[in-house]
């Protein structure tokens, strides 16, 4: 049985392999008799038989390729579109604009890498001016509206490590390119019960005697045991949500 059904599957196989090896030969035909047919009416030889074959190799062409009108005018749009860096905001690298008010007035901004661009939100973000670009290679007028550019953010993961190697808690974000922690206490971004309530997780974690996450380096094991801490207020109640990951 088992024999009769590989038979069978080879079978297959060398029927599909057949069937496309006929295919590609059948495009290399055409493509050759395309090539002879337009260079005949390219000649001008034979007055109106030229014409005929060019005629002809024309519409052998527009029925092998499928394509209708419509969506050949959508490609041609597109790929216009996408050579172009003048008209195709998403391909033009963005100029950075320079920050003449600082709207987030965070004492955290130099050192913390969660924030790239302290004002000029509606103006200065990548993504925005992106957007505007593109918009306006279509001819459409993008109009930008901001909420408030602080205390906005009500669900957070930091990490934690020790403040020192004395002791002590720091929660905030890795510095960039490393696994350093940068204690951020007085986010600007973040909504202000979600600060008061990283505080009063520090404060309960030292009087219990809990350490921050310390990762092995330099030879040496790692120490501690919280690690992270991920938190979301409920607006409705002003509630703050924790879930805290320990390593132990």
């Amino acid at each position: 049985m088992m024999e009769r059904s590989l038979r069978h599957t080879a079978t297959r196989l060398v029927r599909l392999h057949t069937a496309l090896s006929a295919e590609k030969t059948t495009k290399r035909t055409f493509g050759a008799d395309a090539r002879k047919s337009g260079g005949g009416g390219g000649g001008g030889g034979g007055g109106g038989g030229g014409k005929a074959k060019t005629g002809g190799g024309a519409a052998v062409a527009t029925a092998a390729t499928g394509r209708s009108d419509s969506w050949s005018q959508l490609t041609k749009t597109i790929t216009t579109a996408k050579s172009s860096k003048d008209k195709f905001g998403k391909v033009e690298k963005i100029k950075e604009v320079v920050d003449t008010v600082d709207e987030l007035q965070c004492v955290h901004f130099d050192v913390c890498s969660g924030c790239s661009i302290r004002g000029n939100f509606t103006t200065a973000t990548p993504i925005l001016a992106r957007a505007r670009k593109y918009f306006a290679s279509n001819d459409v007028a993008v109009q930008t509206h901001l909420h408030n550019a602080t205390s906005w953010r009500t669900q957070v993961k930091l990490a934690v490590q020790p403040m020192s190697k004395w002791g002590g808690l720091k929660f905030g974000l890795y510095k960039g390119g490393s696994h350093d922690v940068e204690a951020i206490p007085m986010c600007r971004v973040h909504h202000p019960a979600i600060n008061l309530a990283v505080e009063e997780l520090k404060a309960n974690a030292l009087d219990v005697g809990v350490r921050g996450y310390e990762e092995a380096k330099d030879g040496l094991k790692a120490t501690g045991e919280l690690r992270y801490v991920q938190m979301a207020l409920e607006r409705r109640t002003g509630k703050v949500r924790s879930v805290i990951i320990l390593t132990v």
